[in-house]
């Protein structure tokens, strides 16, 4: 989506699922970090299906073939990537 007009097409451009979750939550989506739709449904842009995750859970889910059409499963998954990422960073 456009939203401004300098020239530069990075800065003019936001991904609208970024959008539409950083209007919802008031802030922006975190460095490193990227917006993913639940049940892998491209048009379907509804809060609930919006989920900010970083990169490094992103390639995680990519790899194990882990991002379902299930809002349900996906989030689980994220759920445990993020689990496991967190008792690493304990020890």
């Amino acid at each position: 989506m456009k939203i401004k007009d300098t020239g530069i097409k990075t800065q003019d451009y936001i991904e609208k699922q970024r959008l539409i979750w950083e209007q919802h939550h008031g802030k922006k989506v975190p460095k490193g970090h990227v917006i993913v739709f639940l049940n892998s449904d491209k048009t379907d842009f509804s809060i609930e299906n919006l989920y900010c995750i970083s990169r490094k859970i992103s390639t995680i889910m990519v790899t194990n073939g882990w991002f379902t059409d299930s809002r349900e499963h996906t989030l689980t998954a994220i759920k445990w990537c993020e689990l496991h990422f967190a008792l690493k960073d304990v020890k």
